[in-house]
């Protein structure tokens, strides 16, 4: 029987390094029928080279629909093996993606604007990225992000944190909101900006707005803790802004 379906957990594996993954990429890329996949990697040692072997050996698995990364405090990967995970989905009609890079440090706009690459497909529904810690990251890799949800058309239900990336201002988070504004799907938003000292009012009425047009939102989670420049006026501004979504239920703001 073809296989199908993959879930391997390696985490805390500190001495699992590039030549292990180099391993589990040659065999992944023999399973051409591969579907569902799920690799814990959190906090082992390899480096781009390692993913990079493992992102090819996804790469043939052309009939891959969900993808869950957990690459966690893997310090060594860098924006060069990121963009071969963004590379990697590219053609692909994938529903599900969860990447996880917290506490990654040498990941930043380069990386973030390929692995974009995962998020632009029509077929995708639930998208969840954890770049919390990439300190690297700022504006540039926000307004990528957003260009590349622009193709996302059936997204329902998308988690973004991007807490303690302190380069983070208004023109990033504006052109996400921009892109959020465009879903007509959502139902699902949470977003982790916490510790993100350049957002101001600015980028909270771009939220705001973006949250007028999600007619169909159920639950909101949104994280703005340690954003020491937003103020009251705003705030109420979003909280009247997701008061007038019709079958919004489930609200969890934390400022």
């Amino acid at each position: 029987a073809e296989l199908r379906t993959v879930d391997l957990d390696f985490s805390d594996c500190k001495e699992f390094g590039d030549e292990g993954m180099k391993s589990l990429g040659q065999g992944l890329g023999t399973a051409s029928q591969l579907q569902d996949v799920k690799l814990d990697f959190a906090e082992c040692k390899f480096g781009d080279p390692g993913i990079t072997t493992v992102a090819n050996g996804l790469a043939q698995a052309e009939k891959l629909k969900s993808v869950s990364l957990n690459l966690q405090g893997c310090k060594q990967i860098s924006d060069d093996g990121v963009s071969k995970v963004g590379e990697f989905g590219e053609g692909k009609q994938l529903n599900t993606v969860a990447v996880d890079l917290s506490g990654c440090p040498a990941v930043g706009d380069a990386g973030v604007a390929v692995l974009g690459r995962l998020c632009g497909s029509s077929y995708l529904g639930s998208m969840t990225l954890n770049l919390s810690g990439c300190s690297k990251i700022g504006d540039e890799g926000l307004r990528a992000l957003g260009q590349a949800l622009a193709a996302a058309t059936n997204l329902v239900a998308i988690d973004l944190n991007f807490s303690g990336c302190m380069e983070i201002g208004v023109p990033g988070l504006q052109a996400l909101c921009e892109a959020l504004g465009r879903q007509r799907n959502l139902n699902t938003v949470s977003l982790n900006f916490n510790g993100c000292k350049k957002i101001t009012d600015a980028a909270l009425k771009a939220l705001a707005h973006a949250m007028e047009k999600a007619i169909r939102m159920r639950s909101v989670n949104l994280d703005f803790g340690g954003c020491s420049d937003i103020r009251d006026a705003s705030v109420q501004a979003l909280g009247k802004s997701l008061g007038q979504v019709p079958g919004l239920g489930v609200v969890s703001l934390n400022f």
